[in-house]
């Protein structure tokens, strides 16, 4: 991802500031997304596999963990998709892709 964004940011610098002011916000909003959808996958897959190494993979609470942890997957893969998007879109200089609703 990190590549990604320096090449956005080399198609940003080359773009009139009219032209690219919406683009860099929309970047700044899929980027924030990506991150925060990484970091809530990456604590509930941590807590899921303690949970699991306790041999508490059969209970109840374990399930629980096991469900949220595949919303945050399916929340990431969302995230990431977007972000590509918006990189492939921002490369090709076609029109700004119509954004996906934010999870609450």
């Amino acid at each position: 991802m990190e590549v990604e964004a320096l090449e956005a940011e080399k198609h940003l610098q080359e773009m009139p500031h009219e032209v690219g002011h919406p683009w860099r916000a929309r970047v700044a909003v899929a980027r924030e997304r990506f991150e925060h959808a990484l970091a809530e996958w990456g604590t509930t897959r941590a807590r899921y596999w303690e949970l699991k190494k306790a041999q508490w993979a059969n209970s109840e609470g374990a399930k629980h963990w096991k469900e949220k942890l595949a919303a945050y997957e399916s929340r990431l893969d969302e995230a990431r998709l977007q972000w590509r998007e918006l990189v492939r879109g921002l490369e090709t200089a076609s029109p700004l892709p119509r954004p996906n609703k934010p999870h609450p």
